[in-house]
């Protein structure tokens, strides 16, 4: 169209609508488009950009400890401590000049009054557009009860190590960027205006449990290997760890239900949060939470208004009430009852009421938004987690001595000996909700990667 729209400015003024009747990508692209045809450039204030806060400084963090210890015999000793430490001043990704206006629109109770929404492009500065600010404003606190038992040279052979460690760790901000995973599930705040409190919750990197188990025994027997005899018996030796932890949080989040069901797409003023920015530089244009249904479902049940489920899949759910809690699960999987009848879409399935006592998330859309009167999930950061870390190692050396000088050794490496599945990551995205096929499934890690048992050889030569 350029050639066109080259002419028609020759000869007459060319008016936005002149190229873009439709508004697919909101105010904003208007406004970038209106500048180019006024002045034959884009304007530069449109771009994204990537600014750190005036006052960015350095973090820092306060540790304190207390602990006993107890000599249980020359070569055993237990520890049980505890450590405290809180982080100030920390790194945050913020949205620094979010789009506001569909938030305006529907629930303008949410925009505080020191907060001004300008007409020219939807967002806080008229004169910008995506602005993605390093601020201090993160925080972290842990505490833990950390103990030991420790052993060094244990009858003249032996050395071990087991620990055991029962902590929490909050924060509101745990990296400065997404993984759209287990972690760091997003990096953005639900609330671009309250990415302080609102977002204080279990850190990415919190792990309540963990228990550590490390072993080194040297088998004396025949440790001179005089003779034949003493050549293959002796020179043993075997180690070993093993580790056992809880799983990583991870934040059920949506990547674009809100902004389907909302009509976003068509105009983002229909949505109530910054689809272009989440998209960008989140977990997905939604960036959403869910709400809360019941802490006693299953983690992967999740549930959703049948208006909103209608407005996304536009089948069997169009038939319930729109108030009315269905399961999308059971819709995903029935593609809400959607099947071709000689080769056109038809309604053939129905759709399947819960309670919400059944499902443990409800979908963020229209319709719970105004059930709630917040476009805001209830459910926290890291409300999720992922499956158990649980793996052994085991080594088998064997030392041979050949003469004075020369000496091989022969060595196994069991890796995962017990075979345990320690799964790679967590799908948080609530769009997968019934799914489970390979690395799509809402809330369950058996669809990621695992690692297996595996088992090499090695050989070397000293002297």
């Amino acid at each position: 169209a350029a050639p066109q729209v080259l002419a028609q400015s020759l000869t007459a003024p060319l008016q936005v609508d002149d190229v873009l009747p439709a508004n697919p990508r909101g105010p904003n692209t208007r406004a970038a488009l209106a500048s180019y045809l006024t002045y034959g450039v884009a304007d530069p204030r449109t771009y994204a950009e990537i600014t750190v806060a005036p006052n960015f400084t350095a973090d820092n963090a306060q540790s304190w400890s207390f602990g006993i210890q107890r000599e249980l015999s020359s070569a055993l000793v237990a520890e049980a401590r505890y450590v405290g430490n809180h982080g100030a001043n920390q790194f945050q990704t913020i949205n620094d000049n979010p789009y506001l206006a569909g938030l305006q629109a529907k629930f303008p109770n949410q925009i505080p009054s020191s907060v001004s929404v300008s007409p020219i492009n939807g967002r806080e500065n008229g004169s910008l557009y995506l602005q993605r600010e390093r601020t201090n404003t993160a925080w972290s606190d842990y505490d833990a009860l950390q103990t030991e038992l420790r052993a060094n040279n244990l009858y003249h052979q032996a050395m071990f190590t087991a620990a055991y460690t029962w902590s929490k760790t909050t924060d509101n901000a745990s990296e400065i960027f997404s993984n759209g995973a287990g972690g760091v599930t997003s990096a953005l705040s639900q609330n671009p205006l309250n990415y302080a409190n609102e977002e204080h919750g279990l850190s990415g990197l919190d792990f309540p449990q963990n228990l550590t188990i490390n072993f080194v025994e040297q088998i004396p027997a025949f440790s001179r290997q005089e003779g034949l005899v003493g050549r293959v018996l002796g020179g043993w030796d075997v180690s070993g760890t093993y580790f056992i932890a809880s799983g990583q949080p991870y934040t059920p989040i949506q990547y674009y239900f809100e902004y389907l069901t909302s009509g976003a797409y068509v105009n983002p003023a229909l949505g109530v949060t910054d689809y272009t920015f989440n998209a960008a530089y989140g977990a997905g244009y939604d960036d959403l939470r869910p709400f809360l249904g019941s802490r006693s479902a299953n983690v992967k049940q999740v549930g959703a208004y049948a208006g909103d489920v209608c407005n996304y899949y536009g089948g069997a759910s169009c038939s319930v009430s729109p108030t009315q809690l269905i399961s999308f699960n059971y819709a995903n999987q029935t593609n809400d009852g959607i099947t071709i009848v000689n080769g056109a879409p038809t309604v053939t399935g129905t759709a399947q009421t819960v309670t919400s006592n059944q499902v443990r998330y409800i979908m963020n859309g229209p319709y719970s938004e105004a059930a709630a009167g917040t476009p805001w999930g209830n459910v926290a950061r890291n409300d999720g987690r992922d499956a158990w870390t649980n793996t052994g190692n085991f080594d088998v050396i064997k030392a041979i001595r050949l003469n004075e000088r020369l000496q091989a050794q022969l060595r196994a490496n069991f890796t995962n000996v017990f075979n345990h599945p320690n799964y790679s990551s967590i799908d948080p995205y609530l769009e997968d909700a019934g799914y489970d096929q390979a690395y799509t499934g809402f809330g369950n890690p058996e669809v990621t990667s695992s690692s297996s048992r595996a088992i090499t050889f090695s050989a070397k030569v000293a002297w």
